[in-house]
């Protein structure tokens, strides 16, 4: 295990009741089976110690449902309540910030779909930038020039725009897959203005996605591959851990790193 040269702020936080999975990089996408133990023993065994366990996946389109079907064809037990994409999180701020407001949206069916499920009233959709308050992006591989036409009338009248995450790419099969940035990088020289992230590494997908709050976060332990997870960690006020990533990567630096999944359970249980 290689963890950080000086203390880091685990000595003032106490025990990590709750340990918080990324997805893809983490649990799922790699070609090969990692060395150690797999993912669903490590969560069975956590959960046998009494920690609990949540999962989180940049995704613009996964409903916690295909969450669960998706990592139980992988042998992890994921129950309701454990689970949120920034898709989810989208959804639920848009109910929360923005009910009936008119979204024009730059993504694909999914997230459309989970936007429509959360919402307390029928979605005021709109094809029309000049008529849109709001611009939603999402992964959008097929994004066209009447697309970012639309979404620059809407900037004209000055729309908001909310973004799932900034992701430039996420791992799938052992390949890395173009994800939201490119299109948001798009979306927003279109509308000139910066978007709102709603995923990771913005706390919102843990306090309100997760119902997770200020107290319970200090002693949350989050598990990613990139900096955008550590970030999430930092901003939350939780603990860090990079698992399997380059030793050189831009942003916070995380409390550990790890190379074997089953290196989780030694921080939990060095923290009791």
């Amino acid at each position: 295990m290689r963890g950080t040269s000086t203390p880091g702020p685990r000595d003032a936080k106490g025990p990590l009741r709750r340990v918080v999975f990324d997805l893809h990089g983490v649990l799922v996408g790699h070609p090969l089976p990692l060395p150690g133990a797999p993912a669903g023993e490590v969560i069975s065994r956590l959960r046998a110690e009494g920690v609990a366990v949540a999962f989180v996946t940049n995704s613009s389109s996964s409903s916690a449902s295909d969450i669960i079907r998706m990592m139980a064809d992988v042998g992890v037990e994921v129950r309701p309540g454990e689970a949120i994409s920034a898709g989810g999180a989208m959804a639920l701020y848009l109910r929360e910030h923005h009910p009936g407001a008119r979204l024009l949206l730059v993504g694909q069916p999914g997230l459309r779909r989970l936007i429509a499920e959360a919402a307390d009233a029928p979605v005021r959709w709109v094809s029309n930038g000049d008529a849109a308050d709001v611009v939603v992006v999402g992964r959008a591989p097929g994004l066209t020039v009447r697309e970012l036409e639309e979404a620059a009338r809407a900037g004209r009248r000055g729309a908001l725009l909310l973004a799932t995450s900034e992701d430039a790419s996420f791992l799938v099969s052992g390949e890395q897959v173009p994800g939201p940035g490119k299109t948001l990088r798009q979306v927003e020289h279109a509308m000139g203005v910066s978007a709102r992230i709603i995923g990771k590494p913005d706390p919102f997908i843990l306090m309100r996605g997760l119902g997770l709050s200020p107290e319970q976060l200090r002693s949350t332990l989050v598990v990613g591959d990139s900096s955008i997870d550590v970030r999430l960690g930092v901003r939350a006020g939780a603990a860090t851990v990079l698992f399997n990533a380059p030793a050189e990567q831009d942003g916070p630096t995380p409390d550990w790193r790890i190379e074997r999944l089953e290196e989780v359970l030694e921080l939990v249980g060095r923290t009791k």
